[in-house]
């Protein structure tokens, strides 16, 4: 049996990417400035850096760690990932999400605006509120007409 909070707890990333060069050096210089900042004394070490650790269908994912405190684990953690993120955003490091791209088969060549289903010409058509809808005597529910 051990103490889990006797000993240096550490904080593994799995952070997925990109560009792995420019990612590195972000990541690197995320940590300094949280080991140097207000965290200082939860952190024990400096960020390693594992390497790739999955290659996905979109991204590569980068195993990474920090050596902390034991109850300050979570806390560098969550501060490690926001800064991360933010300075990903600021070197234009993207951190891929999944997207789907949809093809249609058969589709008007032009003068069809296919995501609204309309002529690109013509003005969205008009609703009717549930008011003007035709009410069913058994149910009340607009349009709902029983047989």
């Amino acid at each position: 049996m051990s103490n889990i909070l006797s000993n240096d707890s550490p904080v593994a990333l799995h952070l997925e990417l990109s560009d792995i060069a420019t990612a590195k050096e972000v990541m690197h210089k995320a940590a300094s400035e949280l080991k140097d900042g207000e965290l200082k004394s939860m952190i024990r070490s400096d960020l390693e850096i594992l390497g790739v650790d999955q290659l996905g269908d979109n991204s590569v994912t980068i195993l990474a760690r920090i050596k902390t405190k034991p109850n300050d684990r979570w806390t560098v953690e969550r501060a490690f990932r926001e800064k991360v993120k933010t300075a990903f955003d600021k070197a234009g490091v993207s951190i891929p999400f999944p997207q789907q791209t949809l093809s249609f088969l058969n589709a008007p060549a032009d003068g069809v605006d296919i995501s609204l289903g309309a002529e690109k010409d013509d003005k969205p058509a008009e609703t009717k509120s549930s008011k003007d809808q035709p009410k069913d005597k058994a149910d009340g529910e607009p349009g709902n007409k029983a047989d």
